[in-house]
């Protein structure tokens, strides 16, 4: 599957596996915890119309985060499927 990846203003089309997180599909994306939910660091953003559902300790985490908005995620909560083929996600830096 494809994913559009924007980062520091540069727009990256990369290939992901179904199974992946979207933090292991993201190039130089690491999280403080290790994908542990529990540090915000791979904050992103969907910019493009997929529904993410996003679970009670993601949402807890994500209060911890600068510049949260309705479609801000965890990309190493997201676990990528075949209906996210297309996927645009914004990192936002901390």
């Amino acid at each position: 599957m494809k994913i559009t990846v924007i980062n520091d203003g540069k727009q990256e089309i990369v290939e992901a596996a179904v199974g992946d997180t979207l933090m292991e599909a993201i190039p130089n994306l690491f999280g403080d915890c290790g994908g542990n939910c529990v540090c915000a660091t791979c904050h992103v953003k969907i910019l493009s119309d997929h529904q993410i559902e996003m679970d009670e300790l993601a949402q807890f985490t994500l209060d911890l985060a600068e510049n949260v908005e309705y479609n801000s995620r965890l990309s190493c909560q997201v676990v990528l499927d075949d209906s996210m083929n297309g996927l645009i996600v914004k990192v936002m830096n901390i």
